[in-house]
């Protein structure tokens, strides 16, 4: 931690957050650094009838060199609205002080996009995430 102003968890739930916290944490003590390391964390989530397919089809083909891994990842994933607030609200919990949600239904929404240039939200707090989904829902 002593070049970097903290530490990214990347596509995890919020159960594992803790844990993830601590490590960047104790360098950054270790380090010698005053205040702690930002913490920023990753969630996918899909909402609505193609939720399912959208999750599966994602993860699927970006991780599928993880072979059996996977359906773990795809059981773990937000696919509700309520699941989705809990996994915002989890990684407040847990320290985090900002979180991208990241949509898996951006292939079929917009096919042209290559790789994964999929939309993301970068969100402050709990109550501005909770609200963002909302307002995307409403939309």
């Amino acid at each position: 931690m002593r070049w970097s102003d903290g530490y990214i968890a990347g596509g995890i739930g919020s159960g594992s957050g803790r844990k993830l916290h601590d490590v960047p944490d104790e360098s950054w003590k270790r380090a010698g650094r005053a205040g702690r390391p930002s913490f920023v964390c990753c969630a996918y989530f899909a909402l609505g009838h193609l939720a399912e397919e959208d999750i599966r089809t994602y993860l699927g083909d970006y991780y599928g060199y993880l072979g059996p891994a996977v359906a773990a990842m795809v059981e773990a994933t937000a696919r509700t609205e309520d699941r989705v607030r809990a996994t915002i609200h989890g990684f407040a919990d847990v320290g985090g002080d900002k979180v991208i949600l990241l949509s898996m239904d951006c292939r079929r929404r917009a096919p042209k996009i290559k790789g994964n240039g999929c939309p993301a939200a970068l969100l402050d707090d709990s109550e501005e995430m909770v609200s963002s989904l909302e307002r995307c829902q409403s939309q």
